[in-house]
């Protein structure tokens, strides 16, 4: 549409995102450390290319400012333009279901905000469909695409688990895969106590939902590697790259610091996901011992972080400098991948 270059719709792209940056840390008060940190957070370098992220980052931002400030307006033209962009109608029904749920609306509120919501997403994705039509001659082009050369479809899934590239992208997509199962319980969890501090916080619930959705849909639904396990491929992009990670982060780092009971849970947890990627064997190229060696050093540094961010003493002694810096040289590193035509997510 734009007839810009490669280099010229990335340059597009970032100032999308910053913009839709800025309007999440406006609304939700963001501190100038915060906005470092979730600013230095590797995968955002899809936001800087010519991929959709960016795009998508800007109207997903504006359904959870809708939320947030309770117009329904914003959530409504960013849910059609949300599916639009990207095939998330699976993703963001349910989610809509979920936060409706929680709500403490009449049933005829919560059914009239769902049915609007739904058929928004439902016609986004008729348009998306009906224009590949026109282009191809093939109704679901995409769909059929993607089952075709990346057998997308309804999978059981197999262990241990990969993603493309083996090691050089597991500590991506398996950490957003473990931070994905916790939002799948927390998500559970509100479902079954309705939890009176989230009622009202539609945007976290929301974002939850999200996170849990896009990673059930990742794990049922990618195809299997040449070794026959399944592959999580592409999670981390679908995961970190969104303001829906950013809200639920943000909880994270202004909540209470946890007690010993539940960092040994995270912390168990985490080791538990890890052996779903088989830390128990040798994984791709790496033999037994090189194995426990990177699942090890995984498991101090995802959960090093987690101990950082959530100390209060962490964003007070300067020490979030150190994970910002780290961060940074991790997003140049992934940047420097992606343009050697490295997969990166």
């Amino acid at each position: 549409a734009t007839h810009l270059t490669p280099f010229g719709i990335s340059v597009f792209n970032a100032i999308t995102f910053l913009f839709s940056f800025l309007l999440l840390a406006k609304h939700f008060n963001f501190t100038i450390k915060e906005s470092l940190l979730l600013l230095s957070i590797p995968s955002l370098i899809f936001t800087f290319v010519p991929y959709t992220e960016s795009l998508f980052f800007l109207f997903s931002t504006i359904i959870i400012i809708g939320l947030y400030k309770d117009k329904r307006g914003l959530v409504y033209i960013g849910l059609f333009v949300g599916c639009l962009i990207r095939p998330v109608t699976i993703i963001f029904i349910p989610a809509m279901l979920f936060i409706e749920l929680l709500s403490d609306n009449s049933y005829k509120i919560k059914f009239m905000r769902l049915f609007i919501s739904s058929m928004l997403a439902i016609f986004a994705l008729f348009i998306v469909a009906y224009i590949q039509y026109l282009q191809t001659g093939v109704w679901l082009a995409y769909y059929k695409a993607q089952l075709v050369h990346w057998e997308r479809s309804f999978h059981i899934p197999k262990f241990p688990l990969t993603t493309w590239g083996g090691p050089r992208n597991i500590w991506l997509d398996g950490t957003a895969f473990w931070l994905g199962l916790i939002a799948i319980v927390y998500c559970v969890y509100l479902l079954l106590k309705k939890d009176s501090r989230f009622k009202t916080d539609n945007a976290l619930s929301f974002s939850l939902a999200y996170l849990s959705g896009v990673s059930l849909l990742v794990f049922f639904f990618d195809g299997y590697s040449d070794k026959g396990s399944t592959s999580l491929m592409g999670l981390n992009r679908y995961f970190f790259a969104t303001p829906f990670f950013f809200i639920a982060f943000l909880q994270f780092m202004r909540s209470p610091q946890l007690s010993t009971r539940n960092y040994i849970y995270l912390l168990l947890s985490l080791i538990f996901v890890w052996l779903l990627f088989g830390a128990y064997t040798e994984i791709d190229w790496l033999n037994h011992t090189k194995t426990i060696i990177y699942f090890s050093l995984l498991t101090i540094s995802v959960f090093g972080c987690v101990l950082l961010l959530n100390h209060r003493w962490f964003l007070k002694r300067r020490l979030w400098i150190l994970l910002y810096a780290a961060n940074c040289s991790l997003q140049v590193y992934l940047l420097c991948r992606f343009l050697k035509g490295d997969w990166v997510g």
